[in-house]
């Protein structure tokens, strides 16, 4: 039986915390799809009036979350 994506989330996210940075790596290559979708959907909704497409709203967003919270999110 394969193991769904989303079950991969939280033993990633342990070993993020415990220094893995490798798993930092991993995880944000496991959510990409599905964050690139939402922001793809969300570029969408608002009529496209941003200078962003949703490649850059993603790097954007994530730049964002690592400067406030760091890698590990502490």
């Amino acid at each position: 039986m394969q193991t769904e994506p989303v079950d991969e989330i939280t033993p990633l996210l342990h070993a993020i915390r415990t220094g893995d940075q490798s798993a930092a790596a991993r995880l944000y290559a496991l959510l990409y799809p599905e964050i690139k979708r939402l922001a793809h959907s969300r570029l969408y909704a608002v009529g496209g009036v941003t200078s962003l497409n949703t490649t850059g709203l993603v790097h954007e967003g994530f730049l964002r979350m690592v400067e406030r919270t760091g890698m590990a999110g502490e």
